[in-house]
């Protein structure tokens, strides 16, 4: 998979806005690395389930998928010595989210261009700039977030599924 990026970061600096239920969009956000090397993502997407990930101020191993040509990122695991944290169900309602955001594009879009182009006469130049965030919120996001190609991806990136359980100091 060429869009799965693995780092160990801790992320230092954010802003960040409630966009949908089910994930938030974090802006500007600064990482520090193991080296001490500073990383930056544009926009990040984080799930509901990995607010712990950024906000815990811990040295992480986080999981990303580029959606946007390095400009967007999201978030769809993470580790560190306690836990991993991984749920498809969750990433999938994100591209569901994605999906409707591209058909109200496609749909409000070509209304939109049709109406301005007899009031205006500017609907033919808005016409492809709707068709565009429709073809890239309704089919080239959710095809990043596509689960088979996450878990071959994890996968192959060494992500731990399921964590053996911790060995307890009582005699059996």
């Amino acid at each position: 998979m060429g869009n799965l990026l693995k780092v160990k970061v801790l992320v230092e600096n954010f802003t960040f806005k409630d966009t949908d239920p089910s994930f938030t969009m974090y802006k500007r956000v600064r990482c520090t690395t193991e080296d001490g090397s500073t990383l930056y993502f544009k926009e990040l997407i984080v799930p509901r389930f990995l607010q712990a990930a950024v906000k815990n101020k811990k040295l992480n191993t986080l999981y990303l998928v580029d959606i946007s040509g390095g400009k967007a990122h999201c978030l769809i695991a993470y580790e560190n010595d306690a836990v991993s944290k991984f749920d498809p169900d969750e990433i999938q309602d994100i591209a569901k989210a994605f999906k409707r955001t591209g058909k109200f594009f496609w749909f409000g879009g070509a209304l939109a261009s049709f109406l301005s182009s007899f009031a205006y006469g500017i609907g033919i130049i808005l016409l492809p700039i709707f068709m565009y965030f429709g073809w890239a919120n309704y089919i080239r996001i959710p095809r990043a977030l596509d689960g088979k190609v996450i878990l071959e991806g994890l996968k192959a990136a060494g992500f731990r599924f399921a964590r053996p359980a911790e060995a307890s100091g009582a005699a059996a």
